[in-house]
């Protein structure tokens, strides 16, 4: 799944998707820590394979959701000043 989020992310980023290194280097981070709470704040399930899963789902949901957010943001253009 990080590997996955990790390519998907970098796709975007080499299309060149507006914004698109801040929401890089902001929607990895968060993946990993929604990965982290997710991590520390359940108990593990029965069976030690599935323990991880949950968290990578949430971080990988949670990075993608980061990732574009940013880059749905509005462009700030300066406007033309009247002064020249």
């Amino acid at each position: 799944m990080v590997l996955g989020t990790w390519t998907a992310l970098v796709d975007d980023v080499i299309k060149g998707v507006r914004y698109r290194w801040p929401a890089f280097t902001v929607g990895l981070p968060a993946g990993w820590f929604a990965n982290w709470l997710v991590r520390v704040g359940t108990s593990a399930p029965a069976d030690p394979d599935w323990a991880r899963y949950p968290g990578f789902v949430v971080g990988t949901l949670g990075a993608y959701a980061v990732f574009v957010a940013i880059t749905r943001l509005p462009d700030h253009r300066r406007a033309a000043s009247p002064h020249g």
